[in-house]
């Protein structure tokens, strides 16, 4: 069985702000510019994931990463609440075998580089669609393009939860 987990990374407010307004219980793990949100209720899911309430509360752009069984990572944007990129690695359609007909949502670099204004939008691409073993490494790739660290990778709520020493950045403030 392989990983299954959550965060929101939000840009543009501060982890106390953040804090005031997020589902609990919760993580927060700031560092630098960078703050990232890992929610029970995103682990389960429900929460921010994919409508973006996190967003719409603080007014901000949040980047939501959810990865399933350690084969699909899907990609959520939010400004202001309204979800402006959305999609899904590989195309869950094209990975079943089914024809559900909705799609995955197209990623390209240059997209999520314009909606996060940040990050390398050919190295996004290659990001997007080198074959990978795990979604994780298409994750840790995913933020390395981004310029973003890549500690949330293989991380969520419960995982932090169960181990909180086996989380290799920041020191997370816990919300209960």
């Amino acid at each position: 069985m392989g990983a299954f987990y959550s965060s929101v990374t939000v840009f543009g407010t501060d982890w106390e702000t953040i804090a005031q307004v997020c589902d609990r219980p919760a993580f927060i793990v700031t560092d630098t510019d960078t703050t990232v949100v890992f929610s029970e209720a995103d682990d389960e899911g429900g929460g921010d994931l994919p409508e973006g309430a996190l967003s719409a509360a603080l007014g901000a752009v949040t980047l939501s990463v959810m990865v399933h069984d350690s084969d699909l990572l899907a990609l959520f944007v939010h400004r202001d609440g309204e979800l402006i990129v959305q999609g899904c690695v590989p195309d869950p359609d094209e990975y079943f075998g089914t024809e559900s007909g909705e799609g995955s949502g197209a990623l390209s670099g240059a997209v999520l580089v314009s909606a996060l204004g940040r990050g390398d939008a050919a190295a996004l691409d290659t990001a997007l669609a080198n074959d990978v073993t795990f979604a994780e490494e298409r994750h840790a790739a995913m933020l390395r393009a981004l310029g973003l660290p890549t500690w949330s990778v293989g991380f969520g709520y419960r995982y932090i939860d169960a181990n909180p020493d086996a989380f290799a950045g920041p020191t997370p403030v816990r919300l209960d």
